[in-house]
């Protein structure tokens, strides 16, 4: 069993509705600080993806987006960061909810943002 989090806190989460087409499943938005979302690959295995809010300590664009794979055994295939790329929360998070839509996986978050 791995650390979610939710056995220590009351996080505020909920599902989002994802269209059909969507490649992306079973997406859970937890408060504005997490997006994680599962995607099957085209050889069958499923794939976690977690993407986090980063702060750093900059004025004008504080906030940035860590992405993490995880594989079927918990384990990080792929990961990547985007630091001081947003002025607001809001912007940040629709950005998240925009990358699960599409499937964003770490490897293009540099060219996709």
């Amino acid at each position: 069993m791995f650390y979610d989090g939710r056995e220590l806190f009351d996080v505020i989460s909920r599902e989002i509705n994802l269209p059909d087409s969507s490649k992306a499943k079973n997406c859970i938005a937890e408060g504005f600080l997490r997006y994680i979302y599962e995607f099957t690959t085209p050889d069958n295995k499923k794939m976690t993806v977690e993407y986090t809010l980063t702060v750093s300590d900059d004025i004008y664009s504080p906030y940035g987006i860590r992405a993490v794979v995880k594989d079927a055994d918990n384990r990080i295939v792929d990961r990547g960061e985007i630091h001081r790329r947003y002025a607001t929360l809001s912007e940040c998070t629709m950005k998240m909810l925009m990358m699960v839509h599409e499937v964003i996986l770490p490897c293009t978050l540099d060219y996709v943002m």
